[in-house]
């Protein structure tokens, strides 16, 4: 019996060097915007959104027949769908005879294909375009015009083009792309839910074999053969879907499907492969029907971690069999302990920091190194938790390690990429890699540890993970923040028995994508479910999902502030500002920025000016390169994309970094001539490569006055008009000004004019380049510390055809710069005390000084009388300055003096409450206490800042510290006791708060926190705090007041009441720093007498 053909032909696009753009700026092709929720279901169906740019194809004949489902389809631009020709067909061309078609209906954001939600946005089709060459089984595409745009939404996104037509087919073999649709299932009906799966592509010969007579006439360069052979491939109805690949940050269209073969049951053969037309030869013909009907575009903003994962794709590179040199997850590290013995596995996400989880740092046998294969140990710098992780919990388990140096990139060690939102994909194939010892037993110890991978991960159900579902008062877990894992490698798991422990915490779970030889991070593993029976067929684990933290991450990994304010620019003040030492062509100048603007009609970006960067996020530049020429307005801060370190333009390094901006400061004085900063969004890193120049401070009279030889860099677009491809540099000479004038040259105060001494060299600077000298005392000393002087602002003609470019000078612009790079604003003398404090710390491998023990706190005091016992707990603000509880200092055993870690007590020489403390309520329970001598600080002791309106945050895990009895003792002996918990919202403390206290507690300035340890007589002068381990400081939210427990719920909660230290500051630093009050308060008076204040 002759075989039938069912056909459902692919349109390939291989292209990544130019994506299509879009017209939304939220929205950018191949990356899907769907919302991070739990997952939920099972199986291959697609969640709502997951494929956004899916489209179902209805049809009819004429307007009196009902749309019936026939095909798919892809979006790829705002009015574009590309689909097969036989799909929307109903006669081709032949005998000069024009082809017929259906009436056609688009569908776009479906999911369920006999439910239409408001999800869904449904287009006519204007015009159908076949190509001119189509018949059955050859050149079968179409592109669809819609008769209006569609508007992006999370459920409607394009997918990327690629107009790349000469890459080579065999680079597809062996890759996974993934296909869907409402195609019939095994039953011979469609199925009401869209499906997806992921089918390898195979060998022409392989697919030859699998059936000459099928696909043996049809084989050529423009197709290829995809299938499992296995039940999983396309069904008839899945015809003109498409086929996506995976590029590491988007999704690319490689093709559409085409035929296959139907067997008996009128289903496609579950052992035969599908065909795919390689569409790379109907690109010209695609942008032809694109140009006729072409909307614009425009291009979103990149996240962080996708412009530096672009940077850390240049590193790739291929061996000649297609292996990636980076394919052994060099990025999965170890952690280890002093011993060097494996304590839990992170990810290399950036030079110089991993990524792990908070749990295995605050361990009792905490790592203290990270090992990277190839480049050994390397100590920690800086230790950051995030900070709403809790002791105990399965959420928010991340943490992030600041290396004490950064590792030497290579083409085997490249830091992984993180998923975000639009890029992660969960229905992928997911690997798991993991650092164990090699015993295979656990009572076997070795010293040898390897690295094991597995690919049998599957998400499931967020309720499978019942380590997820803990009863707590705290409603802070979100569902979306963690992925429940089902791996049935079970033969893996009984040979590493690290797997099943703590061990294996922190390590990744990824995409890998061998195109692009990048991974991708979707999360971080947590936890191992634990049973009582082993199981039989899987484990399940718990991945800190990694879409969801992002924000936290990005900013911790490259916007971290620092412990400190950065010093200004200057040489005398900022010792590693405007040094340089050239060794090479390429670390010419690595101040020098290319300043690239956005065409709104294309959304590419385009060098238009130069830059000089002058702190970790300032640029400075031309008044005339940020604003519309037409108009005289600022543009808009996504109008600007910044490359620092980049010298050939087109070709990025992994040295190079981009950035965008966040804010535009132009000078008061409107004119075009003026200067302008712009600010990044994220720090710029300081590399060989970028580096911030000095700033001369005052009038430079062996510059200005004389002709000193200076240098000027630029791409050369101001003499040019278009940008050269490399960076160039060149001496110029500032001429006098009589010069300048002799030339016809109209220049401002502000102005001088400049030539070059040698009459061959043309003028290579852009608008905004940056005019550097090397003073003469650098020279002297032989090392060159660089200062900018001037910015480029034109390129003039004198009367005699003289080229000159003129330059602003910079010094008169000092100040207005010095107060955009300082953002200066009143502080409160708590603020500035805290800075004091704050030069005391120190820390060792990322631990710090004063958080050694969280159980010894030395800033956490504890008071006495002469008796035995603490009467009740107190926090150290200044040297001499104790805070606590009202009820403290007025207990009948009244304190006299305070315990300040192992030192001697110290005397206590006054109390003092809050001025409206009721001792019937509790309102305002805040005192302070003067200490009879200053205690001595060091980096181990060091006195806690206040908190106010700007850094009080609630929703962050804070250190509670309260006062804990032996009760089994018969001493009655008590200590304090501390733990990471959250502060109880408005809703959570009135859910627990028994009715009796509603009325009289739970005021603005009160918080609660609900304590399984809290004793509810105990609680008063207990400390609330929270803690920056980057900048070991402690900062205290809350002063504990009252406490009570309510045994109408189960189980019993116990509820502390603590009174906020913002809400009271004013107080508190009046009664804390009273002697710099009285003194503000005598030259207040003092001036009075004058006549003038100085304040």
């Amino acid at each position: 019996m002759m075989s039938e053909f069912m056909c459902f032909r692919v349109l390939s696009f291989l292209c990544l060097s130019q994506y299509v753009l879009l017209s939304q700026a939220n929205f950018q092709c191949g990356i899907r915007q769907h919302g991070i929720r739990p997952l939920i279901g099972s199986g291959w169906q697609v969640e709502k959104g997951h494929w956004p740019w899916h489209v179902a194809v209805f049809k009819r004949n004429d307007k009196s027949e009902k749309f019936e489902y026939c095909c798919g389809g892809t979006l790829v631009n705002e009015k574009h769908v590309l689909t097969a020709a036989h799909c929307v067909v109903k006669q081709h061309s032949k005998y000069s005879l024009p082809a017929l078609f259906y009436e056609i209906e688009l569908h776009i954001g479906q999911q369920n294909l006999s439910e239409v939600s408001d999800n869904v946005v449904i287009r006519d089709v204007s015009k159908v375009h076949e190509h001119p060459d189509y018949k059955p089984n050859e050149n079968d595409i179409a592109v669809l015009v819609m008769r209006l745009p569609v508007e992006y939404s999370s459920t409607v996104i394009p997918i990327c083009l690629d107009q790349n037509v000469d890459r080579d087919l065999r680079e597809l073999e062996g890759e996974r792309g993934w296909v869907t649709g409402w195609g019939k299932t095994e039953n011979g009906i469609l199925s009401e839910v869209l499906r997806t799966a992921s089918l390898p592509v195979v060998k022409h010969l392989e697919c030859l074999l699998n059936d000459r007579l099928l696909f043996g006439h049809v084989l050529n360069d423009n197709v290829f053969c995809a299938g499992n052979r296995n039940g999983t491939s396309p069904f008839p109805g899945d015809s003109g879907g498409g086929m996506y690949f995976n590029d590491g940050d988007r999704w690319i269209l490689r093709g559409i499907i085409a035929f296959g073969k139907i067997n008996e049951l009128r289903v496609n053969d579950p052992l035969k492969f599908t065909m795919f037309v390689n569409i790379q030869w109907y690109m010209p013909w695609i942008n032809e029907v694109f140009a006729e009907s072409e909307p614009k575009q425009d291009k979103r903003q990149k996240r962080i971690s996708e412009l530096e994962c672009e940077r850390f794709q240049t590193l790739t590179r291929k061996r000649r069999n297609g292996d990636c040199f980076n394919n052994r997850f060099r990025h999965n590290v170890m952690l280890v302990n002093e011993k060097g013995d494996l304590e839990c596995n992170g990810v290399l996400v950036e030079e110089s920091h991993v990524v792990t989880t908070c749990k295995c740092i605050r361990s009792a046998s905490h790592p203290v190194k990270v090992r990277i294969e190839a480049n050994g140990d390397k100590a920690f710098a800086e230790i950051n938790c995030h900070p709403k992780f809790v002791d105990n919990s399965k959420h928010y388990d991340l943490a992030i390690l600041k290396l004490n140096a950064p590792v030497r990139l290579s083409n085997d060690l490249i830091p992984a990429c993180l998923a975000n939102n639009w890029t992660e994909n969960l229905y992928d194939i997911l690997v798991q890699t993991s650092h164990v010892t090699d015993a295979r037993d656990a009572t076997v110890v070795q010293d040898q540890n390897t690295l094991v991978e597995s690919d049998e991960n599957r998400i499931t159900l967020y309720e499978v993970c019942k380590s997820l579902r803990g009863l707590g008062w705290y409603n802070r877990t979100d569902p979306s923040g963690e992925l429940c894992v089902n791996n049935t490698d079970q033969l893996m798991y009984k040979s590493y028995v690290d797997l099943r422990s703590w061990k294996s915490s922190g390590a990744p779970l990824q995409t890998v994508s061998r195109r692009s030889c990048m991974s991708t991070v979707v999360g971080l593993k947590v936890y191992n479910e634990v049973s009582d029976n082993y199981p039989e067929r899987s484990w399940v684990k718990v991945y800190a999902r990694v879409a969801h933290d992002l924000d936290w991450i990005e900013q911790a990994v490259w916007n971290a502030k620092p412990k400190v304010d950065e010093p200004l620019p200057f040489d005398e003040e900022d010792i590693k500002c405007g040094y340089y030492h050239k060794e090479e062509e390429e670390d010419q100048w690595p101040w020098s920025v290319a300043i690239l603007h956005r065409n709104p009609n294309t959304g590419e970006f385009r060098l238009t000016c130069s830059g000089t960067l002058i702190s970790k996020k300032h640029v400075i530049t031309m008044a005339r390169c940020v604003m519309n020429q037409t108009t005289g307005r600022i543009l808009p801060v996504d109008t600007f994309e910044l490359h620092f370190g980049q010298f050939r333009l087109g070709k990025r390094h992994s040295q190079d970094q981009v950035r965008y901006v966040s804010e535009v400061h132009v000078h008061d004085e409107s004119s075009a001539d003026n200067l302008a900063i712009l600010v990044t969004s994220f720090l710029v890193k300081m590399t060989r490569n970028v580096r911030h120049i000095c700033l001369a401070a005052g009038h430079i009279s062996e510059f200005w006055d004389k002709e000193y030889p200076a240098f000027i860099t630029g791409w050369q677009t101001v003499d040019n008009g278009s940008p050269n491809k490399e960076l160039l540099s060149s001496e110029i000479l500032i001429l006098k000004r009589q010069q300048c004038s002799e030339a016809s040259l109209r220049l401002s105060a502000n102005q001088h004019c400049a030539g070059y001494p040698h009459d061959e060299i043309r003028s290579v600077a852009d608008h905004g380049s940056g005019l550097f000298y090397e003073p003469l005392i650098s020279k002297l000393l032989r090392y060159a510390i660089w200062k900018l002087v001037g910015i480029v602002s034109s390129y003039e003609i004198g009367n005699h055809g003289e080229r000159f470019t003129i330059v602003v000078n910079v010094q008169p612009y000092i100040p207005w710069i010095v107060g955009i790079l300082t953002e200066r604003k009143t502080e409160r003398i708590s603020e500035k005390e805290c800075k004091r404090f704050s030069s005391l710390t120190k820390s060792d491998n990322g631990i710090c000084d004063n958080m050694v023990a969280r159980n010894d706190l030395l800033h956490v005091v504890t008071l006495h009388d002469d008796g035995p016992g603490i009467i009740c707990p107190g926090v150290l603000v200044k040297e001499d300055r104790i805070l606590t509880s009202c009820q403290c200092i007025r207990n009948p055993r009244q304190p006299t003096k305070a315990k300040i870690g192992n030192a001697e007590a110290t005397a206590i020489m006054e109390m003092i409450c809050h001025p409206d403390y009721n001792s019937s309520t509790f309102y305002h329970d805040i005192a302070a206490i003067k200490l009879s001598a200053s205690v001595e600080l060091s980096s181990h002791l060091v006195p806690a800042c206040l908190a106010n309106s700007w850094t009080e945050n609630l929703e962050d895990a804070m250190i509670q510290t309260v006062l804990f009895k032996y009760k089994h003792r018969f001493d009655n002996h008590s200590s304090l006791r501390s733990k990471y918990d959250y502060v109880g919202s408005a809703e959570e403390c009135d859910h627990v708060m028994p009715s009796r206290y509603k009325e009289h507690l739970l005021k603005p300035s009160q918080a609660c926190v609900i304590h399984s340890e809290l004793d509810v007589d105990l609680f008063n002068g207990s400390i609330v705090q929270s803690f920056d381990s980057r900048a070991c400081r402690f900062t205290v939210v809350g002063i504990g007041s009252t406490a009570m427990d309510n045994p109408a719920l189960s189980p019993v909660p116990k509820i502390g009441i603590v009174h906020r230290v913002a809400h009271y500051l004013d107080w508190i630093e009046q009664v804390v720093w009273d002697e710099w009050f009285l003194s503000e308060q005598n030259d207040d008076r003092s001036d009075s007498n004058y006549g003038h204040s100085t304040r």
